[in-house]
């Protein structure tokens, strides 16, 4: 193998941390970790990538921001270089993932009472606990964390509420629908049976009782066009 062959290896897919914050217009994959997706309106950090054949770009989510900022804060100055995949929550140290985990209940359970504040004391304790708290992650990057949460639960509470009532007009349709076919059939059997009457009347020659055959199958069937038109026909 050359020289260049091995400094091409060893430089292979790396990500130098330039990085640029902004809000995802479709759907990615995180790079960092492989198991977050990024959604739309999420924000996100995107960097460039040496590999190769030249450069790439590469997108971390929220959770992996922050271990890059942990990562960074004791790096003691030297630079710091992830290859996709390397950010996996198990490749992490438990140090991270306990403090990660708590900070995600603690988000949630701030949320469900309804503490506006509580999200931002959680976020201080995360940047004490893991050492990062005015060095390598600003309020502001950390807290892109509350608010990619709470934004995912209104997301969430809206789409639960659009299927809620979708569901309830698909019943009141069904509900219709059945109602009608009843009706219907019930006007059909009118119309058959004044027809029979209208036969055996004109069969006995009987002028007045084919006449009110005659009249009662005119409103029968009156009643089944309104029904079939959505509206209610008169009993």
């Amino acid at each position: 193998m050359s020289d260049i062959d091995r400094k091409m290896k060893g430089t292979a897919d790396v990500t130098m941390f330039t990085p640029l914050v902004r809000t995802a217009s479709k759907e990615y994959t995180c790079d960092g970790c492989e198991e977050c997706p990024i959604s739309p309106g999420d924000t996100y950090m995107v960097s460039a990538a040496r590999t190769p054949g030249g450069f790439s770009r590469r997108r971390y989510c929220i959770r992996c921001i922050l271990a890059i900022e942990v990562k960074k804060a004791f790096a003691k100055g030297e630079g710091v270089a992830v290859e996709p995949g390397d950010l996996k929550l198990s490749r992490l140290s438990s140090k991270f993932q306990k403090a990660w985990l708590t900070l995600c209940k603690g988000i949630r359970q701030a949320e469900k009472e309804g503490d506006a504040e509580g999200p931002r004391r959680w976020s201080l304790w995360f940047q004490e606990e893991m050492g990062i708290k005015g060095i390598g992650a600003p309020k502001t990057k950390i807290d892109l964390l509350s608010e990619r949460m709470a934004g995912r639960k209104e997301r969430r509470k809206t789409l639960k509420a659009e299927a809620k009532e979708l569901r309830e007009e698909l019943r009141r349709l069904k509900e219709g629908m059945k109602s009608r076919l009843m009706d219907l059939a019930l006007w059909r059997d009118e119309a058959a049976s004044r027809r029979l009457a209208y036969k055996i009347a004109a069969t006995k020659g009987d002028e007045a009782a084919m006449a009110e055959a005659d009249k009662g199958l005119v409103e029968a069937l009156l009643a089944m066009q309104k029904v079939i038109e959505g509206g209610e026909a008169a009993e």
